[in-house]
């Protein structure tokens, strides 16, 4: 069946840092640490009254006390001590010259995420989306470790003013921090999150980022097996389509954390669409429920509680991908593709009632067994 392009135009706000949120502000009397997937709250029995249950804060809590020194390394790690994550993304983007790329720790998954990549930018190519600039690049943390110059290349190239005295000894105390943490270069927290760059020319590619500690993450802890490398493909591409097309149309007297929070909505949308979509992922049955269940996974339990982290709680993004997954999957629209806009005018009609986690919308029950009209939903979430 030929595949139907629908597109829809509409006048948007061009947002200049679309996805800016302080790296480290005061919430009571805890402190957030990273920008989005790698914030943590450094207090370990926050949320522990809340009936907001989110595995990843839980996963990311367990890594940050296996550390030597604890949330102090975790703090290091991600701040402006050591930036490490960072460093990883500036060395692929902007130093990096390999023409070969590897995915996941022992590469193995490179074929894999090759052909899923290519099946990703068809899909959205085919909904005019232009895609023939966008590149996949793999995260490893062995990228810093010794016997390479990669680390001093980077530092290099951050700080242009630096000598290469400076330099050696900021690559030593870098290297001193990541040797002492459990299994070092490989230390899944210093790749946790799958990113995107937008280039800032455009003659420069745009690349989409896939960590080795986020494909972790999603294949051992939510229990995704053969579907790990599409759900993370699809999420990061997802958050390169928001930032490519100008996503959303936001309001003046939102606050940051409230823009940043549709952001992330909108990309669970897009990714759940894609997931759902005959053309696309294909998830059909149980495999539509761990779709809700991983969007889930990623909830901030500090948005339940009132904070505005500018994440979205579990219940809001699994919402928000139910209501992808059905628009992939209505009788009078499963032959087209519909452009982004398009999707994104479906969640501007609905957003209120995610963020009020309508059950008429959201279909949910006290077990968080979901029950979309798609599909009924029995399949258990990612581990505790």
């Amino acid at each position: 069946m030929m595949i139907l392009t629908l597109s829809f135009k509409l006048s948007l706000c061009i947002l200049s840092a679309l996805w800016t949120v302080s790296s480290s502000r005061a919430v009571g009397t805890l402190q957030v640490l990273g920008h989005g997937v790698e914030r943590l709250f450094v207090n370990p029995h926050v949320n522990e009254e809340s009936n907001c249950k989110s595995q990843l804060l839980n996963y990311l809590k367990t890594k940050a006390q296996e550390l030597p020194n604890g949330y102090n390394d975790y703090r290091d790690m991600h701040e402006n001590k050591y930036n490490i994550p960072e460093l990883i993304k500036a060395f692929k983007v902007h130093v990096d010259k390999a023409k070969k790329e590897t995915y996941g720790f022992d590469g193995r998954l490179t074929h894999e995420v090759e052909n899923r990549f290519l099946r990703l930018k068809d899909f959205w190519a085919s909904a005019g989306v232009d895609t023939g600039n966008i590149l996949c690049k793999g995260l490893h943390g062995n990228y810093l470790a010794p016997g390479t110059n990669n680390l001093e290349k980077t530092l290099e190239y951050l700080n242009p003013t630096w000598n290469s005295a400076d330099v050696d000894s900021r690559a030593n105390e870098i290297r001193g921090f990541i040797e002492k943490i459990p299994d070092k270069y490989n230390n899944p927290l210093l790749t946790f999150k799958s990113d995107v760059y937008k280039a800032d020319k455009a003659w420069k590619s745009d690349v989409v980022l896939i960590g080795d500690g986020a494909i972790e993450f999603e294949k051992e802890y939510c229990h995704l097996g053969d579907r790990t490398v599409e759900f993370e493909l699809a999420f990061a591409f997802s958050k390169l389509l928001v930032q490519r097309e100008n996503l959303p149309e936001l309001k003046r007297t939102q606050s940051d954390a409230q823009k940043h929070r549709r952001w992330e909505l909108m990309e669970a949308t897009f990714a759940a669409y894609f997931l759902a979509h005959q053309y696309g992922g294909e998830l059909e049955g149980e495999e539509s429920c761990i779709l809700h269940h991983t969007a889930y996974s990623w909830g901030d339990c500090n948005e339940d509680s009132g904070e505005e982290t500018g994440h979205g709680d579990p219940d809001q993004r699994e919402c928000a991908a139910i209501l992808g997954m059905n628009l992939a999957t209505r009788r009078h629209l499963k032959g087209a593709v519909l452009d982004p806009k398009m999707i994104q005018v479906q969640l501007d009609n609905y957003y209120e009632d995610i963020l009020a986690k309508d059950p008429k919308l959201c279909h949910h029950d006290k077990n968080h067994n979901m029950e979309p009209k798609v599909m009924p939903c029995t399949q258990g979430s990612c581990s505790a």
